[in-house]
């Protein structure tokens, strides 16, 4: 049977009484000024609720001492020099449950409010205790998120109800050297030791890559480096790097840019997989084809003369064929440089280096390495070597793939899908709150992280 929280609250808790209730807060009246000496921000207190069963639960977010103005002369016994009292948020409510199998409940609804004149209790550590293992959701000797110890009370640890955390939006924040990475690592490795975590790491800097218990995936043109294909990028991700919208041609060189595309990947449906249709190809299906062709097909495009069907009939070039420029001629230069650039600089190599991302099995052994859980928990993708102009769009396409197969799995009970986590570090380089300063193709990126933020828990 569960604790019974009341039993671990005593009169030597008792803090004060409730003064002030409102919707947000309430005000605790402090008479003994050596308790309120030993009140701290964020201690956890708590308050009756409706019934005997039922607590609220509050953290302490104010400690004041007011003195109050009074008249020298006037000779009262009972007159007060100062009111001492502090504030209280309530962040949720505790119920106790009896019976064999029973376990305590926290809630983050409060449906009562605390009376006036009601007596507050400082948690001591059995009663916090209790409030954690009901938090967890877990038994006491079960295995739970824990993820430190509480400040006020290092005896206590600090625990996460895992399904909830995982399941919700979550953010560290603080400032430059106030331990965020320390805090994420702590929480990735307790969460590796929890039976079905299945966690992403985007690791922007190397900061990860001494987990020993994480699968260290690095993006780079290196041996055991992952890559990352041109066919892995769909269209508009593609317009989006190397095409500038603000040049007159810009038209052109979209048009040229899908026709090969959606040739290229018709001819390898039709030559490597006779079983699907090369009818329903888009120039975002998830086919192979050619960087390198890409740009030697553009190059050709570029300086194209077609024939009219006639002939000179006089002069030097008599009886040679009439010639004229073609759709896209002269037309496609800057993109051919833009392209030309980062084929030829070897840090780009993990999307340009083709060597062994000519095959459609690519794509699956990707996926596998970056979904698979049968070895690793955690994986931690390491992009430090990934060049800034493109590490937004990196990760929103790991990202996309990743929720696609998701979407696209059977939730029936022979199917893989398992819950995923994505644990975005420096999540402000490439999800800014100020979109009119973002390049288009960090707004691509964007995208499937704003898709995922209010799709994505259902897959």
């Amino acid at each position: 049977m569960a604790g019974n929280i009341n039993d671990c609250l005593a009169d030597t808790n008792c803090i004060g009484i409730v003064e002030n209730v409102d919707t947000r807060k309430v005000v605790v009246g402090v008479e003994n000024e050596g308790v309120l000496n030993t009140l701290k921000i964020n201690d956890i207190v708590v308050l009756s609720g409706s019934n005997s069963d039922e607590k609220l639960i509050g953290i302490l977010t104010k400690v004041t001492k007011k003195k109050v103005e009074f008249d020298e002369t006037e000779q009262t016994e009972d007159l007060l020099y100062s009111n001492n009292c502090c504030v209280v948020n309530l962040v949720g409510s505790f119920y106790n449950k009896y019976g064999v199998g029973s376990e305590n409940k926290f809630k983050r609804a409060i449906n009562t409010y605390p009376e006036i004149n009601s007596k507050v209790y400082q948690a001591n550590e059995a009663a916090m205790q209790m409030i954690m293992n009901a938090v967890s959701g877990k038994a006491a000797e079960s295995k739970s998120l824990e993820i430190g110890h509480f400040a006020s009370n290092k005896d206590v640890a600090a625990i996460l109800d895992g399904n909830r955390f995982f399941q919700r939006h979550a953010c560290i924040v603080g400032s430059t050297g106030s331990g965020k990475s320390y805090t994420v690592a702590s929480v990735l490795e307790k969460a590796n030791q929890l039976p079905y975590t299945n966690m992403v790491v985007f690791d922007l800097h190397g900061e990860y890559n001494e987990l020993s218990y994480a699968d260290q995936i690095k993006i780079c043109d290196e041996p055991g480096g992952l890559h990352i294909p041109l066919w892995f990028f769909n269209y508009e991700e593609i317009h989006s790097l190397f095409v500038e919208s603000s040049e007159g041609t810009s038209t052109n060189q979209r048009a040229a840019v899908i026709n090969y595309i959606l040739q290229k990947k018709k001819e390898y449906i039709k030559n490597n997989m006779s079983a699907v249709s090369e009818e329903i190809v888009t120039a975002d299906t998830p086919v192979p084809f050619s960087a390198k062709e890409l740009i030697e097909y553009l190059e050709n495009q570029n300086i194209l003369e077609v024939d009219t069907g006639e002939v000179y009939k006089s002069g030097d070039s008599k009886g040679q064929a009439k010639t004229k420029k073609g759709q896209y001629y002269d037309k496609l230069t800057n993109l051919i440089t833009r392209l030309r650039t980062k084929i030829d600089d070897k840090k780009y190599g993990f999307v340009f280096n083709e060597e062994d991302t000519t095959q459609a099995d690519y794509l699956n052994q990707f996926a596998a390495r970056i979904m698979g859980n049968d070895k690793y928990r955690i994986k931690v993708i390491d992009l430090s070597e990934v060049p800034s102009d493109m590490l937004a769009i990196i990760i929103g396409i790991v990202t996309r793939i990743i929720y696609d197969i998701q979407f696209w799995i059977t939730p029936a009970k022979d199917e893989a899908r398992h819950p995923l986590v994505l644990v975005c570090d420096e999540a402000h380089i490439y999800m800014s709150n100020d979109m009119s300063k973002m390049k288009a193709v960090e707004k691509k990126s964007l995208e499937i992280f704003e898709k995922i933020a209010k799709e994505g828990r259902k897959y």
